[in-house]
């Protein structure tokens, strides 16, 4: 007799072979109960860590994992995985993670997160354990945006984890290097082309207010108050006082050349101007006012940052000057 279409296959049994009997097809339910079970038990076994809040004697393991946490204010809600198999007492931690909730210009709050696992704890899944805890503490939270603490640099294993855990890239900085003379090189052509406007004043660090100079960099390069406000103080890294240049456009900020220095090194770190400055003389003059001045000073390459709403303005003067690239970096993130 032959098969029918829907019938079931007995045990050792072939196509075209006797349909089942009632007994075995019992049989075979109860066998496909069973695996169900198994199976249904192998999804359910809990992971071989324990992801919870560090206790006291083991926050010395968390801040040699994750010393930038200890950093800042507000204070971090802190995670750590431990080894579930060394029991209630003397658990290792394998791995910690934290989560700070901060102030944002444009959202309630966003969440910027940090994970650490040693080198010889990885590839375990130790830290998709700890994303998913943040992740979970993420969506009680009010925070619209959850973003990686720290960029990182692109085809590292970091990038390589967080990209295999579905977060969004939501920030690319790019690093270039370029000698001062090839940039001005490239400016001087601009001059002769692009309209001047008498009224356009350049000035130093020191010859403008802060407030209105910190909501134009808000607006036009982004960041938050808390990040333009230290950086506008100055140090090693903050704004140079020196080499940074404000464009004013009668007694309003109208554009800046953001210059760091550190040591032998100058960064250019945003070159933003207002809309309807932008194809005018004024953008080869801000830039070149910044560049005479670390030529003055001495020295003779430049850093680009290529980052946030003026990214692509700085990868164009990257390009037409045959800047060297440097570094990419990633910053990885989530929106609520």
């Amino acid at each position: 007799m032959g098969l029918p279409q829907a019938g079931l296959i007995r045990d050792g049994a072939s196509p075209g072979s006797e349909p089942c009997t009632a007994d075995t097809e019992r049989w075979i339910r109860n066998q496909s109960w069973f695996m169900i079970r198994l199976m249904s038990n192998a999804v359910q076994e809990p992971s071989p860590w324990i992801i919870r809040a560090p206790r006291k004697e083991e926050l010395t393991a968390v801040r040699a994992l994750l010393p930038v946490a200890f950093q800042g204010n507000p204070a971090p809600k802190l995670t750590v995985a431990t080894e579930k198999s060394s029991g209630d007492s003397g658990q290792v931690v394998v791995g910690a993670a934290s989560l700070r909730l901060l102030p944002n210009r444009k959202n309630p709050t966003g969440g910027r997160f940090l994970i650490a696992v040693p080198e010889n704890q990885r590839r375990r899944g130790i830290g998709r354990a700890l994303l998913q805890s943040l992740n979970q503490d993420f969506e009680q939270s009010s925070a619209k945006m959850l973003i990686a603490g720290i960029p990182v640099v692109a085809g590292s294993l970091a990038d390589s984890f967080l990209k295999a855990c579905k977060l969004d890239i939501i920030q690319h900085t790019r690093d270039y290097l370029a000698e001062v003379s090839q940039i001005e090189a490239m400016l001087n052509p601009l001059f002769s082309r692009l309209p001047s406007n008498p009224t356009v004043q350049i000035k130093s660090l020191e010859q403008v207010a802060r407030p209105p100079l910190q909501e134009f960099i808000l607006t036009h390069l982004g960041g938050t108050p808390q990040e333009v406000g230290i950086r506008l103080q100055g140090g090693r890294t903050g704004f140079s006082r020196k080499h940074t240049q404000i464009l004013v456009v009668k007694e309003v900020v109208a554009g800046a050349s953001l210059i760091r220095c550190d040591g032998a090194n100058a960064r250019l770190l945003g070159l933003a101007l207002k809309p309807q400055l932008q194809r005018t003389a004024a953008y080869p003059k801000l830039l070149e006012a910044s560049l005479l001045s670390l030529r003055n000073a001495g020295y003779k390459t430049i850093h680009f940052t290529s980052a946030g709403r003026a990214s692509s303005r700085i990868d164009r003067v990257a390009s037409k000057c045959g800047a060297e690239l440097q570094q990419e970096l990633r910053q990885y993130g989530r929106r609520h």
